[in-house]
């Protein structure tokens, strides 16, 4: 309970962290990545984690993704099996964040793969 707990308390502070970062993509990268950038949104679980970036896969796959660029100061809560719902785009040789939503502790990963499932009708 307490590793839960204090990794629940890092995902927290992680997504804090992203709420009060300006948004990696400037206009001007923006327009680098040009009209056929190809945004991928989903549920991101961090595998790697650099002094500038972390490599990421998204939630059901295997391919990583990356590098994708992050402040220093939410890298340094950042575990590696977190989950972070986040809309990235390619910019040069690295990804950026356009949009994010909450960061999740690994063990949030059952109710996060129940909830990614289609609902049957």
């Amino acid at each position: 309970m307490v590793r839960i707990s204090r990794a629940a308390a890092r995902a927290a502070r992680v997504t804090e962290l992203l709420d009060d970062s300006p948004v990696a993509v400037t206009d001007e990268a923006f327009a680098d990545a040009g009209d056929e950038a190809e945004f991928l949104d989903g549920y991101w679980i961090v595998v790697l984690r650099g002094t500038s970036h972390a490599v990421v896969r998204a939630l059901g796959t295997r391919a990583l993704v990356g590098p994708v660029l992050l402040p220093t100061t939410v890298l340094r809560f950042l575990d590696p099996g977190a989950v972070i719902n986040m809309c990235i785009v390619p910019v040069g040789q690295h990804w950026c964040v356009l949009e994010h939503g909450p960061c999740y502790p690994s063990a949030a990963l059952p109710a996060l793969r129940g909830a990614s499932r289609p609902v049957p009708a």
